[in-house]
């Protein structure tokens, strides 16, 4: 009677265990699930602040140019490809410190001779600023360059070199009226950086230092170097999509006044009696990641358009990642 009763009681106290260890399971199920969320959570926090990068660490890009200008009767397409290794070497409040390597710049495709000449004493000015390291602002403003001396010592060095310029030879010295004393600035250094469309591409049109959805205006001097655009942009991420990756659209349009069209294009003799039909706009799709802020893809459009078949720029830029 008594190991009967005994039985009964062990039995009784198997499903008490087993409800036991179920509870457990659950809990630690919905703790897990509450640490994920809580992860995902501060992610989306820090994105929901702002652009920027999160993380150091380096990446290797391939940016693509695909280029169409039109003056008068002359059309020219270019294709133009650069490879990038960036380097987040330090993250501050409102800024980054980078290590910039720019190699394998070509003019892979074009129309018209004239411009692979250009390109190719261009490139070589290019050759002084190759590798920096500076400290930018997330609006993509270089605020201080800590290998300026390097970069002193790069002029000296090949300032001299001579380029093929239309069967002759020139050097960027006197091609560019630069001069030992200009190259002391550190000012005229960071104008050569900043003029730079990496730094437009991936700081300032990204919104690097914004919100997710933002709006702004966007200064940018235009194709022909006669004018000031003045871009209003807008952007958005939905943020009900919210995953590794933001998803950044950006859109952009300048409505010109006749007098800015008359100062940036009235002087082209062709455009004497022809009647303006300007067009401007802008259109950019960004994949971020969202833990380390680097951009994984991008692909940006925009056109500037005073005439559309005597006078127009427009340029296809397509951000790749590369191992």
């Amino acid at each position: 009677m008594s190991e009967k009763f005994n039985f009964f009681l062990e039995d009784d106290e198997k499903p008490s265990d087993f409800k036991k260890l179920t509870r457990q399971l659950q809990e630690e199920f919905k703790q897990k699930q509450r640490e994920e969320k809580k992860e995902k959570d501060e992610i989306k926090a820090k994105a929901l602040k702002r652009f920027g990068f999160r993380k150091k660490g380096i990446q290797k890009y391939q940016v693509r140019l695909e280029g169409e200008m039109q003056v008068n009767s002359m059309n020219v397409k270019t294709v133009v490809e650069n490879k990038y290794i960036l380097q987040v070497k330090e993250i501050y409040e409102n800024s980054v410190l980078i290590d910039l390597v720019s190699y394998d710049k070509e003019m892979v495709e074009t129309s018209n001779p004239t411009f692979k000449e250009m390109f190719m004493v261009t490139r070589q000015l290019e050759k002084l600023y190759d590798e920096f390291t500076a400290r930018v602002s997330h609006e993509g403003e270089i605020l201080e360059i800590k290998n300026l001396s390097a970069l002193q010592e790069k002029w000296l060095r090949i300032k001299k070199e001579l380029v093929p310029y239309f069967n002759e030879g020139t050097n960027i010295e006197e091609f560019f009226s630069l001069n030992d004393q200009t190259m002391k600035s550190p000012d005229i250094w960071k104008q050569l950086l900043n003029e730079q469309e990496f730094l437009f591409l991936f700081f300032k049109l990204a919104g690097y230092g914004k919100k997710l959805n933002f709006s702004d205006t966007l200064v940018k001097e235009n194709a022909y170097r006669s004018g000031k655009i003045a871009w209003d942009i807008q952007g958005y991420t939905p943020i009900e999509f919210f995953s590794e990756v933001l998803n950044l659209s950006i859109s952009g349009s300048f409505k010109p006044s006749t007098g800015w069209l008359d100062k940036a294009y009235g002087k082209m003799p062709f455009m004497n009696e022809i009647s303006f039909q300007p067009s401007y706009q802008l259109q950019a799709d960004y994949q971020i990641d969202s833990e380390s802020g680097f951009i994984r893809k991008a692909h940006v459009y925009w056109e500037e358009i005073a005439h559309p078949s005597l006078v127009f720029h427009k340029m296809k830029f397509t951000i790749t990642q590369i191992s």
